[in-house]
């Protein structure tokens, strides 16, 4: 009798450790991802309003009572969607071609070469973190960058994207443009690329968002898909002379800023020197129109036009590819709200929005020449969140800390 007491209390101890051990098992390898980390299950971590656990591989996040803000909503909607993407094992993808049939894709194009891969990055993945959409990525970069970025996406969270990487022939602009300012980063010819979206695409006819490769989106891009054109327009630009824009007081905000005004040429056009001025960096367009109005050979014509006279360049807006789409598109835009562009977040290192105003705002834009990967940067830490390290380890953003 005591000799099977014993062989019981054995078992049952035995049994005691193999559900201790599958216990510990599980709590090391039932972790779960928040954004581009990973969390041990049985952890607990805060992310600014939002309370998260981990359980078994579950995340559970609520808020903060009290304290959820727009930023804090949208941490939770990015949360929610990344939940409902795995539930939908959306979690691989593959090159498509410009010619999908996909009519509920939203379409995005970003240009970048070498020295600014690292922005396209954590703009994309701005993109995707904030939208339930799908969205097809055109990816315009120069050859010597192409395998790197493939890599890149390949190799990250960023495999699941609807992509087609597009090499960027530099031969369409050689010898057709002229940067007569110091600032160094307008004379890649990828600045150019935008001009020649039809040729880029040449079978795409729909409603195109292009944005600057330093710029993140803290908002839904379907919203900027849905961007209201007039009939009698072929794009919607952010001007600069909404209260919004108009925070930021270094600016005069007009074509004078941008355009010889002594150049006979540009006095024929009849455009008054104090019209306000839009930026170029964000814009949705109608390529059937683009193509329609022939824009790609209206901007190639003042484009060269600027490399045998001065028709821009020596202004304080700084030449560059920004002119002739001023030119072109004069009176052939509507208005983004000015929220989808919060922008001059890079021509100084000083603080000049608060952070609640940036906290409110759709997509912020480092134009200029301090850009977020860089250093001094201001705001760097929002541009930090959303950038994926590269595996390569050839991009590296300048800074005191590491990022993730």
């Amino acid at each position: 009798m005591r000799l099977c007491s014993v062989s019981k209390v054995g078992r049952v101890l035995l049994l005691l450790a193999v559900i201790l051990l599958i216990y510990s098992a599980s709590l090391r390898l039932g972790g779960c991802r928040y954004g581009e980390q990973v969390h041990d299950s049985g952890s607990e971590f805060k992310d600014g309003c939002l309370t998260c656990r981990c359980r078994f591989g579950l995340l559970s996040c609520t808020e903060t009572s009290g304290c959820m803000n727009r930023s804090g909503q949208q941490k939770m909607a990015s949360y929610h969607r990344f939940t409902e993407r795995m539930s939908h094992g959306h979690t691989t993808g593959k090159d498509i071609s410009s010619k999908s049939k996909d009519t509920s894709d939203i379409h995005v194009m970003i240009c970048s070469d070498g020295n600014t891969l690292g922005g396209m990055i954590a703009l994309i993945n701005s993109i995707r973190l904030h939208t339930n959409s799908s969205v097809m990525f055109y990816l315009v970069t120069d050859q010597a960058s192409h395998d790197h970025l493939k890599t890149w996406i390949e190799k990250t969270d960023l495999r699941g994207i609807k992509r087609e990487i597009i090499v960027f022939d530099e031969e369409w602009v050689k010898g057709k443009y002229l940067v007569r300012s110091a600032r160094q980063w307008l004379k890649s010819p990828l600045n150019y690329a935008r001009f020649y979206i039809p040729r880029l695409l040449p079978d795409f006819n729909g409603r195109l968002i292009y944005i600057d490769d330093d710029s993140i989106v803290q908002g839904d891009i379907k919203e900027l898909s849905q961007a209201h054109i007039a009939e009698e327009h072929v794009a919607a630009f952010s001007d600069d002379c909404s209260a919004i824009a108009k925070r930021f007081k270094l600016f005069r905000n007009s074509f004078f800023r941008f355009l010889n005004y002594a150049n006979e040429r540009v006095q024929k056009m009849g455009i008054s020197p104090q019209t306000c001025s839009f930026s170029a960096g964000v814009f949705v367009a109608d390529i059937r129109k683009w193509k329609e109005f022939d824009i790609t050979d209206k901007l190639e014509y003042w484009m060269e036009l600027n490399t045998k006279e001065n028709i821009y360049g020596n202004q304080d807006g700084g030449g560059g590819s920004q002119p002739p789409i001023m030119i072109v598109f004069h009176n052939r835009y509507s208005r983004l709200n000015p929220m989808w562009h919060v922008r001059h977040l890079g021509w100084s290192t000083g603080s000049r929005y608060s952070r609640q105003f940036l906290q409110e705002a759709n997509l912020l834009h480092w134009n200029g020449g301090f850009k977020p990967w860089g250093s001094p940067a201001q705001y760097s830490d929002i541009w930090d969140q959303y950038y994926i390290p590269d595996p390569t380890r050839q991009f590296k953003p300048m800074r005191k800390y590491k990022i993730h």
